[in-house]
């Protein structure tokens, strides 16, 4: 009796197998449909332009960045060769009646002060670029950019002016064109209000400069003719406009740990030329931004959705 099989066990097996080919069946088919459904739904062309968009802001911020700290780091060094040769005159006039040359260690200190002032620059737009936020950067250095080719055109420098112009066109494209006219929605914390508040007082010393005034400039300064005076104040201005930037585009936090960085390359460059009130002011300020950076947390909202709909082309 245990040999013989018991009745219906084969018809009940063909039932049993029949039901896992029908399972297997619709599960092969569920698995195609999954699979040729999901690519659908998330179509790459949708997301294409607003990625484009963001990494080509923050690609030529990143290009302007490059260039300046090149720029820079000689005229630390106190290498005056970058500068135009219309700013290097001096305010003596010879016998013949022609401008005498400027001093040469006149010309190292504001060779290392328009270095220190370019290198502020460089890690306002570093620190924007560290968190991919150049949207509304690449608008505020596009009218910059454009400011200062107005400027130099007016002093004779031609060179100056061509690339101005193209580092404009280039940042107008990606900050106006590609990035869309969305501002952003600031969160003013801690971090934002002290980056506005420096970016008003580099600002106002800008504007002092840019007419022609050098009270603001330390004693070693002070003999420096009109265009060098002015020539300061055009790159303190373009660093102010890269502070102001991140502050509105959420991106203060960030920026409180980058800026003493340039801060103390500042304050090494007034005790370099004997100004020592300068150089612990400028210390203060390095302070009080890195225990803003690193002392204190960013806000919980407000910036990353600020940025997408920056960054959104169709918006």
């Amino acid at each position: 009796s245990l040999g013989r099989p018991r009745p219906g066990g084969t018809r009940g097996f063909q039932v049993l197998m029949s039901q896992c080919l029908l399972s297997h069946r619709f599960a092969l088919r569920h698995l195609r449909t999954d699979t040729h459904v999901k690519p659908r739904q998330a179509s790459p062309q949708q997301a294409l332009p607003i990625m484009v968009s963001a990494n080509g802001a923050t690609i030529a911020c990143g290009v302007v960045a490059a260039l300046s700290v090149l720029a820079a780091l000689p005229m630390l060094m106190g290498n005056a060769d970058v500068i135009p040769e219309s700013l290097k005159e001096g305010t003596i006039v010879d016998k013949k009646g022609a401008l005498k040359a400027m001093d040469p260690d006149l010309l190292v200190h504001f060779a290392r002060s328009v270095g220190h002032e370019i290198f502020i620059f460089v890690t306002c737009v570093v620190a924007s670029v560290a968190n991919n936020r150049c949207a509304l950067l690449a608008k505020f250095l596009t009218c910059g950019m454009l400011l200062s080719a107005g400027w130099h055109h007016a002093w004779g420098n031609e060179n100056e002016v061509i690339g101005q112009v193209v580092l404009a066109t280039v940042l107008g494209y990606f900050g106006f064109i590609r990035s869309g006219l969305t501002l952003p929605s600031t969160t003013w914390g801690k971090h934002a209000i002290a980056c506005t508040l420096e970016a008003c007082l580099m600002g106002a010393v800008a504007l002092g400069l840019l007419s022609g005034s050098a009270e603001a400039l330390p004693p070693a300064l002070k003999s420096l003719n009109l265009g060098a005076v002015q020539s300061m104040g055009k790159d303190l201005g373009l660093a102010a406009l890269s502070v102001l930037a991140g502050a509105l585009d959420n991106n203060a936090p960030t920026l409180c740990k980058f800026l003493p960085v340039g801060i103390m390359v500042s304050a090494w460059s007034h005790a370099m030329m004997d100004d020592m009130q300068g150089a612990k002011l400028n210390s203060c300020f390095a302070l009080g931004f890195a225990i803003l950076g690193f002392g204190f947390p960013p806000p919980e909202t407000g910036g990353k959705k600020a940025q997408q709909a920056e960054g959104d082309p169709l918006s």
